[in-house]
């Protein structure tokens, strides 16, 4: 699919369907356009856990440096999966600003 498949899985990310979410969440993930972070970062505060975590799991496929933030915010979610999944994404994105929250 690649590069012009990323604005029709963006607007993906809206369906009402959470395998739909959590499928083009893991997508773009794979296809790692810069243009689907902030769409997943809103999809860190999603109602189902399974899609907070693979966006997370996404955003640290993608490893662009906007992500550190929420990720980080990611790591006080109730879900213990979504935690995993911003701890390992913040990992891959080797910041400064993530060893701090990371160790706490």
């Amino acid at each position: 699919m690649g590069e012009p498949a990323v604005i029709p899985l963006i607007e993906a990310l809206k369906d009402q369907n959470a395998n739909v979410r959590w499928n083009v969440a893991g997508a773009l993930g794979e296809i790692k356009d810069p243009r689907a972070v902030e769409p997943l970062i809103l999809l860190l505060n999603d109602k189902a856990w399974p899609i907070r975590s693979n966006a997370a799991y996404a955003l640290g496929n993608i490893r662009n440096k906007g992500a550190v933030v929420p990720l980080i915010e990611a790591l006080k979610d109730k879900d213990s999966f979504v935690r995993h999944a911003a701890a390992s994404a913040l990992g891959a994105l080797q910041d400064a600003r993530a060893i701090e929250p990371l160790i706490d």
